[in-house]
């Protein structure tokens, strides 16, 4: 049972991060520096840009 809660939690995760990256690219939000850029292929990498700062 906590194993699902855990992936249903990771899922909800990774399905915001998706967004707020898609977010940035369209250039509606920024949560990354200034002077990095979100590319899509390594946007498919699950929170790549939050551990690359």
């Amino acid at each position: 049972m906590i194993f699902k809660i855990f992936i249903a939690a990771f899922i909800f995760a990774c399905g915001l991060y998706y967004v707020f990256c898609f977010l940035e690219m369209f250039g509606i939000i920024k949560f990354t520096p200034e002077n990095q850029e979100v590319s899509f292929p390594k946007m498919l990498i699950p929170f790549y840009y939050f551990f690359k700062k």
